[in-house]
């Protein structure tokens, strides 16, 4: 565990801010963000962290997206880790609810937008 906290130098950076901001927002009953997300979702903290992380993923362009899979790894580890495959598949889940919201949003919005033009070009 300690070679993978060696190579997710970035965690530490982002918790601070987390509790920066949880502080600092008067409805947030706790001291991060991540934890507010999961009271909110009613899941794990891994949970929570997979459903952000689908979010960012589906939101983000091209290439970009490469960024998030070792993030990714690493939450499927440390769910295994401390609940085994019931951690592995809770957070598993909320990845893949998150993602399958990013897309049906995107659906959605193309096909308004599709009736939207047809409508336009008919008047």
């Amino acid at each position: 565990m300690e070679s993978l906290d060696k190579i997710l130098f970035w965690e530490k950076p982002i918790q601070n801010i987390s509790r920066k901001i949880a502080k600092a927002l008067p409805f947030m009953s706790d001291t991060t963000v991540t934890h507010n997300v999961a009271q909110k979702l009613g899941t794990t903290s891994e949970g929570a962290h997979m459903a952000m992380i689908g979010l960012a993923t589906f939101l983000t362009p091209g290439l970009f997206k490469i960024i998030y899979t070792p993030m990714i790894i690493a939450e499927l580890i440390r769910a295994y880790k401390k609940d085994g495959s019931k951690g592995l598949t809770e957070a598993g889940k909320w990845y893949l609810r998150s993602s399958i919201a990013i897309v049906a949003t995107t659906a959605g919005s193309m096909t308004l937008m599709s009736v939207i033009k047809t409508a336009m070009k008919k008047s």
